[in-house]
């Protein structure tokens, strides 16, 4: 349920093996990212972020100018090469030297690609502030808080990403921001990292709940904090956390800000019909094929609110049964209702989960980014969106839907199939660009 089918980690995990058996003599991630992840200035007046990805134990490149993004393959102790696209590290495309300093942290980088001069660049210089959230002793939050260079107080974002993820999953929005002068917080969601707490619920809007209560105790540390500007103060989410941001945001007055990048707006259901949909695009079913899933799930879900009867759902049943899709779809998501009762049970769950009634209840300024050829959420998932915080205690709200992009902004050329991975090599460097001048005019205008 709310499977999010292709995000930036997911999308690398076909070369994972190899990669990261190339790499088991040369490198040891955590030092690896202590040492290289940051963002780094050009002499050509370029932004470089270097990402970190624990899951996969590899970093990544990526030139925040043209949107190229390539995973790195360690070759030296202090040297990374990559390839034509996020899915292989050879023919080798481009080279990282780091020049390394006695505290072993990379203050300087020389950049060649294959038919371009070198580039010579250096660190961004930022703060990195261990820090601890103790959450009504229901969860104890780790993070960072990274600050630019000086005094303070700054602005501060709090930047979190969907699911069960750490303080890196945000990386590139962090150091987008940092580098503009605003200090960030990041965090390991709870039980991840050094974060911990009481356990989550396995009912998804149930756990989304426990996140935003986490959330609103970050939201509280960042406000209080002495290198915190209180009155520039506010909220960057991506995917779920773009949604439960907004149930955390509502219970503050003064935020500055508050961003919701790729966050579901439909109804659950809808959602994971749309996932399920995605799924089989992915897999390149045909286009006929994925017609006939979808009038079946029509069905299937048209029996949580009775507008299909249990008698024409078993008879779907027994007419698609056989189908190839179908049996990927049970096979996959093990999704098919067992009684009337059950799909009954499953509504007024899900029905609790109605993003758009939480959108509402926000009450400070609001930017809104989607993507074309989201596979997470379904199309009309902006409109939503847009409507419902027009309706809601503020209605200063911008929306800015990125053309043939996918849920991790990367640029494509439709939705997502498992051969069109291969063509990724960009993620829209416009979006970046959107979210800084946007959250640069909610600060200088408190």
């Amino acid at each position: 349920m709310k499977k999010i089918i292709f995000n930036f980690v997911c999308v690398f995990l076909l070369f994972q093996g190899v990669l990261q058996a190339q790499q088991r003599e040369t490198n040891n991630f955590e030092q690896d990212a202590e040492t290289f992840a940051g963002i780094y200035l050009f002499n050509d007046q370029r932004h470089v972020i270097i990402m970190p990805h624990p899951d996969l134990e590899l970093l990544s490149i990526y030139d925040m100018k043209t949107g190229d993004v390539r995973p790195l393959k360690k070759t030296k102790e202090n040297t990374f090469v990559y390839g034509p696209n996020i899915l292989s590290t050879s023919p080798v495309e481009g080279k990282t030297s780091f020049k390394v300093n006695k505290r072993g942290i990379a203050e300087q980088v020389v950049w060649e690609r294959v038919g371009h001069n070198p580039l010579k660049g250096h660190r961004f210089s930022f703060e990195k502030e261990d820090i601890e959230i103790n959450n009504a002793g229901i969860s104890s939050i780790s993070g960072w808080l990274l600050t630019p260079p000086g005094s303070g107080p700054f602005p501060v974002a709090v930047v979190a990403g969907p699911g069960m993820t750490d303080r890196y999953n945000l990386w590139r929005v962090a150091m987008a921001l940092v580098i503009k002068g605003i200090g960030v917080i990041v965090y390991d969601k709870r039980n991840i990292g050094n974060s911990t707490g009481e356990p989550l619920s396995s009912h998804y809007y149930s756990r989304s709940l426990q996140h935003a209560e986490d959330l609103k105790a970050v939201l509280q540390f960042a406000m209080d904090h002495p290198k915190s500007d209180s009155t520039k103060v506010g909220f960057v989410g991506w995917s779920q956390t773009g949604w439960i941001s907004a149930i955390a945001t509502a219970k503050f007055n003064n935020l500055a800000f508050y961003v919701n990048i790729a966050g579901n707006a439909n109804p659950g259901w809808q959602q994971d019909m749309w996932n399920k949909i995605s799924d089989l695009r992915f897999e390149e079913f045909s286009e006929m094929e994925i017609k006939e899933a979808r009038e079946f799930l029509k069905i299937h879900f048209g029996l949580m609110h009775k507008t299909s009867s249990w008698e024409e759902y078993q008879q779907a049943i027994k007419a698609d049964g056989s189908e190839n899709w179908f049996k990927y779809l049970e096979n996959n998501f093990r999704y098919l209702w067992k009684s009337e009762e059950e799909a009954y049970q499953y509504a007024v769950k899900e029905e609790e989960n109605i993003p758009a009634d939480d959108f509402r209840k926000v009450k400070v300024p609001t930017l809104g980014i989607y993507f074309e050829y989201d596979e997470s959420n379904p199309p009309d998932g902006p409109t939503i969106f847009l409507e419902s915080r027009l309706e809601g205690k503020n209605d200063d709200v911008a929306l800015h839907v990125f053309p043939n992009t996918s849920h991790e902004g990367f640029i494509v050329p439709g939705y997502m199939t498992k051969g069109g991975q291969s063509k990724i090599t960009k993620i829209e460097p416009r979006l970046f660009q959107v979210l800084q001048s946007w959250v640069n005019a909610q600060i200088q205008i408190k």
